[in-house]
């Protein structure tokens, strides 16, 4: 790899003289694009990175791309974290991201769709994970929701971006 991002990788590490961990957050490992894109990079990227993967729990109905998975070390699965919302339910999701996170102790935490990018972003802020990054996926700003709630997911997703 010659890539400007894998040099200014090397460059940092060598300053560090270990791995970049990096702890990758995806709600479910279903039928779509952000889970072919996670898992490529959780087994892929495990040579110049330490990569841990946390995945919620699939729904009945839901096709399970679990098997896409090349490497199923270093893989959390939280089953609070689900397709449905729920308050208690992205609590218990939130506190078992925190956990996870705090024994992982991860340099950058990289988040996927909307319920990870929420709870991930929240969990890495208030453990103070120093670099913090989210992953837009879909069409849920345009045309997926109504207008409110198109509405508040992008107020939503601008105050988070101020954790990111």
């Amino acid at each position: 790899m010659n890539s400007p991002v894998y040099q200014l990788h090397t460059d940092f590490l060598a300053e560090r003289d270990a791995r970049l961990k990096v702890v990758r957050i995806l709600g479910r490992l279903s039928l779509g694009g952000a889970t072919c894109q996670v898992c490529f990079l959780h087994g892929e990227l495990q040579g110049p990175f330490e990569t841990v993967l946390i995945a919620g729990a699939m729904e009945e109905g839901e096709a399970d791309m679990s098997a896409m998975l090349t490497k199923r070390g270093d893989v959390y699965f939280v089953g609070s974290m689900r397709r449905s919302v729920g308050l208690w339910q992205e609590l218990k999701s939130l506190v078992a991201i925190m956990r996870i996170l705090r024994r992982e102790r991860p340099d950058v935490v990289h988040t996927h769709c909307s319920k990870a990018g929420v709870l991930g972003r929240v969990a890495g802020a208030l453990l103070g994970v120093p670099v913090r990054v989210h992953t837009y996926h879909g069409h849920v700003f345009n045309g997926h929701f109504g207008r409110l709630k198109s509405t508040a997911c992008v107020w939503i997703e601008r105050a988070l971006n101020r954790l990111s």
